[in-house]
């Protein structure tokens, strides 16, 4: 028991303190958050689908179908294009 203190004191403490330092203990969080989500981060689900909308609105005749990627994406489209 006292040897496994002593170790982990050696050990342990200067290698936390030293991925504190260079930032590893942060980067070790945020891969785990990248596995195991917090419960407040929003799911796919929570989306707007805008396909339906689109659609429904062709039928509706207030969209043209070639507006689809403009309507889809709204302002980043000309960005888009651009590439």
């Amino acid at each position: 028991m006292v040897s496994a203190f002593i170790v982990g004191l050696t050990f342990g403490l200067p290698l936390g303190c030293y991925m504190r330092e260079v930032g590893y203990a942060k980067k070790l969080q945020d891969a785990y958050r990248v596995f195991v989500p917090a419960p407040s981060t929003h799911t796919s689900d929570e989306l707007k689908n805008k396909n339906v909308n689109f659609y429904e609105n062709i039928k509706k005749g207030q969209v043209d179908p070639k507006e689809f990627e403009r309507y889809v994406y709204g302002g980043q489209y000309a960005k888009r294009n651009q590439d």
